[in-house]
């Protein structure tokens, strides 16, 4: 938790983070959301500029709160959570 207090208050500390680990992450999760888009699994009108972070800020947020990953269900409601606008579950 240290670290992350580091970076509320170091802005160059927390330029790093952001470019060095927050932002390729980000990168692979828009990557996976239009490989979706093209295959037709994902409706493009479902995503937003913010759709790429929920994803990460919820897995982030279990493992703060849990301390372990989510598991494949808790897995499969964040995603139904970025990217279903209709409440309708996909099917696994």
């Amino acid at each position: 938790m240290e670290i992350v207090s580091q970076l509320l208050h170091e802005p160059e500390l927390r330029a790093i983070f952001i470019n060095s680990v927050w932002a390729p992450r980000l990168r692979i999760v828009e990557s996976i959301l239009q490989a979706g888009v093209r295959s037709g699994e994902i409706d493009p009108a479902t995503l937003t500029p913010m759709t790429a972070r929920i994803g990460p800020a919820l897995i982030h947020q279990h493992v703060l709160f849990t301390g372990s990953p989510p598991d494949r269900e808790q897995l499969t409601r964040i995603i139904d959570a970025m990217i279903l606008t209709t409440g309708e579950r996909r099917e696994s």
